[in-house]
């Protein structure tokens, strides 16, 4: 029996739901003003006035170097507990250190320290008073999760874009009820969500992808009644989505791949009744489609990665009766698929990544009857897949993302026994996983972004329930070496 790509089923959803033991602080109210003793070695004590100036350049500073969207300064207490259904950003504290000291040209110096949880990576900045006075503050920003603003909407099979401003749209999903029309829009700079413009159709497990000309290509998808052919643009300078080109077939769970060339080939997917071999090409400056050449295996659940060399690798999946082990390559120069050498395990629902030596990590999935942790990764100079060192849990439905140290992150899950909170980094160099700081909230089906400032957005997912919640992950110093 054909396995379909509608897998929400209650039964499925709800024996994932062990709970996950984790430390969450409890934030506390740290009043800045009243925490500052300052000192002059003199002996001498600063006038109450000069004082209050002080501790106001300090918060301004503060608040104008370091972004954080839940509270600013806070002070926690560390006791075992378990993570609830779901956190919202207040219920993290921030983790912020924040360090003044004062320099007076005729009295000596004196320090303040105003202290959160824990810091890594920190940034000094000096504040001069007047001729004869300077503040230095040192901020040191969080390290690992921090819970950031929640979406307007809680989705899962959502998309999850990052614009060229800079800021991160999110289209469509599900809330099992409900397939979502509905966008939204992430600003960094103040961690925040907004509602956008409404696409012309709600959808789910479609594709979103950003065109070099910074417009966002929307394709197929579920509607919850019927798979769509159907395609739009979401335009960043006006807001406003418009329909294209409908594609020759409909699809869902298929993969978008923009070409070097500009132009956007999709593969496979589901129709409602079978898994498809089609591919096609969208090109931007007309607005229209090309049917291309046919994969050799029809598929959906698979992946694909634009290589160095502008072909497209296409890896794994499912098709309708097993879960796949073959690769094939997508030539754009020919408009032809070339069957490649197979993965060592097949898989679906894996996460594929382009490392920096140009290599493609696999990592994890499913097999059709376990699920996976081991990992290979695919040479493209010689065509060949070599194992690598396995995941530390066996998941699937995670996701990956290259950190711009080229490490590659995997967060979430779904295991044997629960939705993981759980995230590791797999070190390129080593061939070996590490486990980092596990996120706030348990979930999958989710997304996750590369923002421009290197840190990792992950908004959404499934974890009992649908999910609003969002989280920014910042390496930490050792993740970053």
């Amino acid at each position: 029996m054909a396995d379909t790509p509608v897998d929400t089923s209650a039964d499925q959803l709800d024996s994932k739901s062990a709970t996950i033991p984790t430390p969450t602080p409890k934030p506390e109210k740290f009043d800045v003003e009243d925490s500052i003793e300052v000192t002059v070695k003199s002996g001498k004590k600063l006038s109450p006035l000069v004082k209050t100036l002080l501790v106001l350049l300090v918060i301004a500073v503060v608040a104008t170097v370091v972004t954080v969207p839940s509270v600013l300064l806070t002070r926690s207490t560390s006791k075992p507990s378990t993570v609830p259904e779901e956190t919202t950003s207040s219920d993290i504290s921030s983790t912020i250190v924040v360090t003044s000291t004062v320099v007076e040209a005729t009295s000596g110096t004196a320090s303040t320290a105003a202290e959160a949880t824990s810091g890594a990576a920190s940034t000094a900045i000096e504040t001069t008073l007047d001729a004869a006075t300077t503040i230095t503050t040192t901020v040191i920003e969080p390290v690992g999760w921090l819970n950031t603003g929640n979406m307007n909407t809680a989705r899962f099979h959502h998309t999850a874009s990052v614009l060229t401003n800079r800021k991160v749209l999110v289209t469509g999903g599900e809330n099992i009820s409900f397939v979502f029309s509905s966008t939204e829009l992430y600003d960094p700079s103040i961690g925040t969500w907004t509602i956008a413009s409404t696409m012309n159709n709600a959808r789910r497990d479609h594709t979103a992808s950003v065109l070099l000309n910074g417009k966002v290509l929307v394709t197929g998808g579920y509607n919850g009644t019927f798979d769509l052919d159907s395609a739009e643009l979401y335009d960043p300078t006006t807001g406003a989505w418009t329909i294209t080109g409908s594609m020759s077939d409909a699809r869902y769970s298929h993969t978008a791949s923009v070409l070097k060339n500009g132009q956007v080939l999709v593969t496979g997917g589901y129709n409602g009744s079978s898994s498809v071999d089609s591919a096609e090409l969208y090109d931007p400056t007309t607005g229209t489609w090309t049917i291309t050449g046919s994969m050799n295996n029809a598929r959906y659940y698979h992946t694909a990665c634009v290589l160095n060399n502008s072909q497209v690798l296409v890896i794994g999946g499912y098709n309708d009766s097993f879960t796949l082990n073959t690769a094939e390559i997508y030539d754009p120069s020919t408009g032809y698929w070339t069957d490649t050498s197979s993965m060592n395990t097949t898989r679906r629902w894996h996460t594929a990544s382009i490392l920096a030596n140009g290599a493609v990590l696999v990592a994890g999935g499913s097999n059709g009857s376990s699920y996976l942790n081991s990992a290979e990764f695919y040479d493209a100079s010689n065509e060949t897949w070599t194992r690598t060192g396995s995941m530390i849990s066996a998941q699937y439905n995670r996701k990956a993302s290259v950190l711009t140290n080229g490490k590659v992150l995997v967060t979430g899950g779904l295991g044997v026994t629960d939705t993981t909170n759980s995230a590791e980094l797999y070190d390129p160099l080593s061939e070996s996983w590490t486990p980092t700081d596990n996120m706030n909230n348990a979930r999958f089906w989710h997304t996750a972004s590369i923002l421009t400032n290197g840190k990792v957005l992950v908004t959404g997912g499934y974890f009992l329930r649908a999910l609003s919640s969002s989280e920014v992950y910042y390496p930490s110093q050792t993740d970053e070496q």
